[in-house]
């Protein structure tokens, strides 16, 4: 009996200078450490202090104590066989009935899955040596929309400099046209002008 309890003893003390290292990143010092000679109530009593000084100077560690204190149920395990102690009956019943259609759904999943036909090897193997017929054929076709996109752009090119030439020249020539018969039809009214001043001097 007082080998478990040196032993339990010794687990708390592990425990408690491992925890003391996560908050604090120091432990104890070796004077400070009770060794295995002393008695279970003086190391007792010493894991009592570290736990309080550990708390005092750790505001993390003084609400764990606290949450333990109001709620002692969070810090013990429960066992799958019983249900939660917060719980009754009618409201574990009542989830396990909430969720009763998703074990129905995945179940026929499943089925279903284990239905599936697995298609024969020699098809499979056929499709795989189609492979590089497939590949070739996709990269001959990348080959092909290429070459389409680049007469694409240049069919625009062409098309843009026929517009510019054709259309806008065509339309700058006949601009300069008709500035020029404007500019022959104001000299000859202005000699018909001329000449019929003329006329009438004499």
């Amino acid at each position: 009996m007082e080998s478990i309890s040196l032993e339990t003893l010794e687990l708390l003390e592990s425990r408690l200078h491992r925890i003391e290292y996560a908050v604090t990143g120091k432990t104890q010092r070796a004077s400070e450490v009770p060794s295995h000679a002393s008695t279970i109530s003086s190391r007792l009593g010493s894991l009592e202090r570290g736990l309080q000084s550990l708390a005092q100077g750790s505001e993390v560690v003084s609400e764990l104590l606290q949450l333990q204190t109001r709620h002692p149920s969070y810090f013990h395990t429960l066992s799958a066989s019983s249900p939660p102690s917060s719980l009754s009956s009618s409201q574990v019943l009542a989830i396990v009935l909430a969720s009763a259609p998703l074990y129905s759904e995945t179940a026929s999943r499943l089925t279903s899955l284990a239905d599936l036909t697995v298609p024969p090897t020699p098809a499979l193997t056929s499709l795989i040596s189609l492979q590089p017929r497939i590949a070739k054929s996709q990269a001959r076709q990348e080959e092909q929309e290429r070459e389409v996109g680049e007469l694409r752009a240049r069919t625009a090119s062409l098309l843009e400099r026929w517009y510019e030439l054709r259309v806008v020249g065509q339309g700058e020539q006949w601009i300069e046209w008709e500035e020029r018969l404007q500019g022959v039809e104001r000299e000859v009214r202005r000699e018909e002008g001329r000449k019929r001043r003329e006329g009438e001097v004499f």
